[in-house]
């Protein structure tokens, strides 16, 4: 029974550690569209990780919208003006990124 255990011990820890940090800490994405090309192609994976720091113009995000996962870039943060078409423009709010 004891060597069974040791046998079985160090998968079964491995196995545990591979899952806790594929649900906490690592993301794994799938880019369904061509919306990050050049960047990204359609077809790829993304292999992500869930930790972050301050959030900036360029960098290339994965969030949930609506039950999907999209892959974005950000374009504009915080106390960015954004023009809406010739006639108004936008100060982006705090809080707020826009992909």
């Amino acid at each position: 029974m004891k060597k069974t255990l040791q046998k079985w011990a160090a998968p079964v820890v491995c196995g545990l550690f591979l899952f806790l940090c594929m649900r906490f800490v690592f993301f794994i994405g799938y880019v369904p569209t061509a919306s990050m090309e050049p960047t990204i192609s359609a077809g790829n994976y993304v292999f992500g990780i869930r930790l972050y720091g301050e959030l900036q113009r360029g960098d290339v995000v994965i969030f949930r919208l609506n039950g999907q996962h999209l892959v974005k870039r950000i374009a504009a943060v915080p106390g960015d003006i954004v023009s809406i078409d010739e006639s108004s423009n936008l100060e982006v709010p705090n809080g707020y990124f826009i992909c």
